[in-house]
């Protein structure tokens, strides 16, 4: 049998694994011109690709971020806390010093057990395994953390999940973004679909908005954001913006052209 040109057998296997994933089948059979030793289980194959698509974030890379959550939080007691994507519950642990409740949550089982273990003689915390962010949360909540969780979501289930958080605040609560901007440059995306969302609406203020460069797997930088409801005295005027377009800046805000960080001024 001649061989195949690398590339064919290249996109032999991608076919391969295309087929068996339209199919359901549990094993990617690669073309034996490919030169692959046996079949290579399916979860086995996401999980590879998961890895080199980036494996955890850096542990310095968690501590800078956390601290940065931290100091925009305030050391004001911040009532019931949601914290979506808690994995095995670092920020969780610095959020429950000022929290009166906090509510961890994670898709992951194995992190979801760990955290519990963290938390287990700690009432304060409940750490829960959901289906992000879409899962209907009991009551509202005065502060909701999602730090590189929701770049993960695509454009519609983004805003699916959007919506469900923004109605689960309380008068005054806070909404917290923070994502890295780097890879498939889904972070400053997410942000950018949560302003225009907030900008639109008069029951939301955007308090905050905050780039930090070089920090991320790849140094390309990391961006926050602090949406509020506004509360029951609070009446902002609604503000129409246009799709694709950016809100005007509040007062404490400079924005750059569109695609580059934003900063808040001091």
């Amino acid at each position: 049998m001649n061989e195949l040109p690398p590339a064919r057998a290249r996109r032999a296997v991608r076919n391969a694994a295309d087929r068996a994933l339209r199919l359901g089948t549990v094993a990617i059979r690669p073309a034996a011109a490919a030169g692959r030793p046996g079949p290579e289980p399916l979860v086995a194959r996401l999980s590879r690709l998961r890895r080199q698509a980036g494996g955890p974030l850096p542990v310095e890379y968690l501590r800078t971020t956390h601290d940065e959550i931290l100091r925009v939080i305030g050391d004001d007691p911040t009532g019931r806390v949601l914290e979506i994507g808690c994995g095995e519950g670092l920020l969780t642990e610095r959020l429950a010093p000022v929290a009166d409740a906090v509510v961890a949550v994670d898709t992951a089982e194995g992190p979801v057990a760990r955290a519990a273990a963290r938390f287990h003689e700690n009432p304060q915390v409940r750490v829960e395994r959901r289906a992000l962010p879409f899962d209907r949360f009991d009551g509202t909540f005065d502060l909701i953390v999602c730090a590189d969780s929701l770049h993960h979501l695509n454009p519609a289930l983004f805003r699916r999940g959007l919506e469900h958080l923004l109605a689960r605040l309380r008068p005054g609560g806070r909404l917290v973004l923070l994502h890295h901007t780097g890879g498939t440059g889904r972070g400053n995306a997410v942000h950018h679909a949560a302003a225009v969302r907030v900008g639109a609406d008069a029951r939301f203020v955007h308090d905050r908005c905050r780039a930090l460069p070089g920090l991320g797997p790849d140094g390309s930088g990391v961006r926050l954001d602090v949406f509020r409801r506004a509360g029951a005295t609070v009446s902002p005027a609604p503000v129409r913006v246009p799709d694709g377009e950016v809100p005007r800046p509040r007062a404490d805000v400079t924005r750059q052209d569109e695609g580059r960080s934003r900063t808040t001024v001091a």
